[in-house]
C-alpha cells in the first residue's frame, strides 16, 4: 500500500488568501453606454443604443429585401485610463451559413466616434456591399 502525502506551503496559501480580493476585484463589471450606427452602400440599417458591461457580447441582425443580411457583434473591455478594447465580428448570411466579412479589434477612446469599413466585392454584384459601423463608446452614468 502506498501512502501519498499532500504538503500546502504556508506561503502558497498565504499568496492565495491575499490575491482573492484582487481577483474579485477585477471581476467587477463596468457599465458603457453604446450608440452604433450599421451602414450598407451609404443606407443606416441600424442603430444600436445600449447599456452593455465589459466583457458583454451583444449583437444586431439586419434583414432587408433592399440588403444582404448582416450580423454584427460587438463587445467592450478596459483598457485603462480613457481607452477601452471594442472587438467586432461582422458577418453576411449566405447559402451555406454565416461568412465572416471582418473581425477587427482595436483601441476606442471614450466619447469619440471610431468607424470600420469592409467591402465586400464579390464577382456577382448583386452580393457585394459597402459595409460601414460607426460607434461610440461613453461612461455610462
Amino acid at each position: 500500500m502506498q501512502i501519498t502525502r499532500l504538503v500546502i506551503s504556508p506561503l502558497l496559501l498565504a499568496a492565495t488568501y491575499f490575491a482573492m480580493p484582487f481577483t474579485l476585484a477585477a471581476d467587477e463589471e463596468t457599465t458603457y453606454q453604446f450608440d452604433g450606427r450599421l451602414e450598407i452602400d451609404g443606407h443606416t440599417v441600424a442603430r444600436p443604443q445600449q447599456r452593455i458591461r465589459t466583457n458583454e457580447e451583444q449583437y444586431v441582425i439586419t434583414q432587408s429585401e433592399s440588403y444582404p443580411t448582416i450580423r454584427l457583434t460587438y463587445s467592450i473591455s478596459e483598457a485603462g485610463g480613457n481607452l477601452v478594447n471594442a472587438r467586432f465580428l461582422i458577418e453576411q448570411e449566405g447559402d451555406s451559413g454565416w461568412k465572416t466579412l471582418m473581425q477587427p479589434s482595436l483601441q476606442a477612446v471614450l466619447g469619440q466616434s471610431q468607424t470600420i469599413t469592409v467591402s465586400d466585392n464579390r464577382s456577382d454584384e448583386d452580393d457585394s456591399a459597402d459595409i460601414s459601423f460607426t460607434f461610440t463608446v461613453s461612461e455610462s452614468g
